[in-house]
C-alpha cells in the first residue's frame, strides 16, 4: 500500500490466550488449550507446521509470549503470518 511506503507500516497482531497445563491422567506431556484450535484455523496450520513458543521477560509488563509458525514449503520453512 502507498501509506506503507510514504507514511508508516501497519501489520496485522492479535493476542491469543492461550493456557498450557500438564494432564493428569494418560500421557502427562504438556496440553494447549484455550484459543489454540482459533489460532491454528486463522494460521491454516497443518501437521508437520513448526510452531516455536518464545518467553520473555519484562522487569516492567511481566512474562510474554511469542508464537512463531511455519509451513515447509519445497524443503524449506515460510513464516506463516
Amino acid at each position: 500500500m502507498r501509506t506503507d511506503l510514504e507514511n508508516r507500516l501497519a501489520y496485522p497482531t492479535k493476542i491469543w490466550n492461550l493456557k498450557v497445563s500438564t494432564r493428569t491422567q494418560g500421557h502427562p506431556k504438556p496440553v494447549i488449550t484455550g484459543d489454540w484450535l482459533s489460532l491454528v484455523e486463522e494460521k491454516s496450520l497443518r501437521v508437520g507446521d513448526r510452531i516455536v513458543l518464545t518467553r520473555e521477560v519484562d522487569e516492567e509488563d511481566g512474562v510474554s509470549y511469542e508464537i512463531r509458525t511455519a509451513h515447509e514449503i519445497f524443503k524449506c520453512w515460510a513464516p506463516v503470518i
